[in-house]
């Protein structure tokens, strides 16, 4: 019986296997058997695919390694993944916002951040707080910042929000002026 930093070692292995030979689809099972030769790991396939696809750990090192490799794809299928196995993986549900958001599907990434901020994930309430912000909903924005800074645990992104928000909200009101002095001039 492997002792629980030998598993994490193998674990470790596996997903830097993974990285390297970025799995996919059918290749998943001819790989899984490499690597559990490679590791001299015996036992049935099923086990190998349990160690793999019941891993809530390894699930997000992998998808959070294939987001980080531009694979936002391949990430997105493990990060849901990850996310049927445990429905209120808060770091899951916020970086699928992310590769949402990455691959310019705007309203899923929006679905999911919500998911995430409904379990106290602030990150995902900066994140979403950007596209609010980027969007120009500045009030809303707000809402969701000054309600995610009311949290037990705020993630430092939420400060950095906030400083986007003021920012942002300077330029519309300037651009805003600027305009206003315009049509003044201009009748």
């Amino acid at each position: 019986m492997a002792n629980t930093s030998e598993k994490r070692r193998n674990l470790q292995s596996w997903v830097r296997f993974c990285e390297a030979n970025c799995l996919t689809g059918e290749n998943e099972y001819q790989s899984v058997l490499e690597y559990r030769k490679h590791q001299g790991i015996g036992g049935s396939l099923a086990a190998g695919f349990d160690l793999f696809f019941n891993s809530k750990d390894l699930l997000f090192d992998t998808a959070y390694a294939c987001a980080d490799a531009d694979l936002q794809e391949l990430a997105l299928l493990h990060y849901e993944k990850l996310a049927q196995i445990d429905l209120r993986h808060s770091s899951a549900l916020n970086n699928l916002g992310v590769v949402y958001a990455n691959l310019k599907i705007p309203n899923l990434a929006v679905k999911n951040y919500k998911s995430a901020m409904a379990i106290d994930e602030t990150l995902a309430a900066a994140n979403f707080a950007h596209i609010l912000i980027d969007a120009g909903v500045f009030d809303e924005a707000e809402k969701v910042l000054k309600e995610a800074q009311t949290k037990k645990e705020v993630h430092q992104n939420v400060a950095g929000a906030l400083v986007k928000l003021e920012q942002e909200k300077k330029q519309s009101g300037d651009k805003s002026h600027r305009l206003l002095s315009f049509r003044k001039i201009n009748g």
